[in-house]
């Protein structure tokens, strides 16, 4: 018989230092593999990898008094506080801006991610604001949203800006909405990524 996981065998994940020798392993491979190839990229990867665990090791020690606390309003602040690093990386990219941009960015992706990842910790898995749960679930939907939220914000404020001319005469002709908004077909590509989240993603 097959026995199905639950929720609480994953209260105290765990990592022992043999899977950190492992992963180290598999790096210095691919790093004695580029040696060997001539690719040149054995830096790169020694020097990122020395950076990821310096990066995960600050924010374990950020994240490792929230997850013992047990504070869902903790919790939550957390929550917003990505939001809000999300909104200021989305609107940093575009290369023209506009007044209200960041509120409404901000507003939009922190109204969406937050409905979707209450519908996940409750609807879903039914454990409710827990940060192992809530913080990672978060992480990964704004990751998805960003690249599509940034580059389609960028297509469009950009051709709008570039193309000012064209718009105002389209726009005096009273043209077809169709045709005005033609560059949407182009801005997201990332629809079919917004769409799988929380399913692929977390199913991972």
């Amino acid at each position: 018989t097959i026995k199905h996981s639950s929720i609480e065998d994953y209260k105290q994940p765990y990592m022992s230092f043999q899977s950190v020798l492992i992963t180290w392993a598999l790096l210095l491979f691919t790093a004695f593999a580029s040696v060997k190839l001539e690719l040149h990229l054995e830096a790169s990867i020694i020097v990122s990898s020395i950076r990821c665990v310096v990066q995960l090791s600050f924010l374990g020690a950020i994240l490792l008094p929230i997850f013992n606390a047990k504070n869902p309003l903790l919790v939550l602040c957390y929550m917003m506080f990505m939001s809000l690093l999300a909104a200021l990386e989305a609107v940093a990219r575009p290369a023209y801006t506009y007044d209200e941009m960041f509120l409404q960015v901000f507003c939009v992706m922190t109204g969406v991610q937050f409905l979707t990842c209450c519908y996940m910790l409750y609807a879903v898995l039914g454990v409710g604001i827990e940060a192992q749960f809530a913080i990672p679930i978060m992480g990964m939907l704004l990751g998805n949203s960003l690249s599509g939220v940034s580059l389609s914000t960028s297509t469009v404020v950009t051709e709008l800006a570039e193309h000012r001319g064209t718009v105002e005469h389209a726009l005096s002709l009273v043209c077809e909405v169709s045709r005005f908004v033609r560059v949407l077909r182009f801005a997201l590509p990332n629809s079919n990524g917004w769409v799988c989240v929380g399913c692929e993603p977390m199913g991972s």
